[in-house]
């Protein structure tokens, strides 16, 4: 998904969105693009579907223009009504809000083998060398 910040309103380009797949960690599934350069801090994405809330780290780029939302543990999709809004929080001070944007909902649709519940079918390839340099010392 893309989505736009002018001054603080907080937009999204393009439709819904579908629950996140196990084992797709590491993927991208927002892109946000700012009218100008963010202040030094750090950005924080805050979601909230029902009653579950979440904050989750967004990687700034260079270009303080552009940042990224990748899928990690962390992130849990349920389906239905998910509101974002951006927070950008002072990195020298904690909990000191610089900026927040306005709140927008998009809609996470249901879709098959999203449930963030089960942990990856397969080992990461990080695992299997770990578990290969373990058998060898340990052997």
């Amino acid at each position: 998904m893309r989505f736009f910040v002018a001054k603080n309103t907080l937009s999204v380009q393009g439709g819904d969105c579908l629950n996140i797949a196990q084992g797709m960690h590491g993927h991208i599934v927002g892109e946000f693009t700012f009218d100008r350069e963010l202040p030094d801090g750090v950005l924080i994405l805050e979601t909230m579907v029902e009653q579950d809330r979440d904050r989750i780290l967004l990687d700034v780029l260079s270009d303080r223009k552009t940042a990224i939302w990748a899928v990690s543990r962390k992130t849990s999709f349920k389906s239905g009504d998910m509101k974002l809004q951006l927070v950008l929080e002072d990195g020298d001070s904690e909990d000191v809000i610089v900026w927040k944007s306005t709140v927008v909902t998009i809609n996470v649709n249901s879709s098959i083998n999203s449930d963030m519940q089960y942990g990856d079918m397969l080992p990461s390839e990080f695992q299997q060398w770990e578990s290969r340099m373990a058998s060898v010392y340990d052997g």
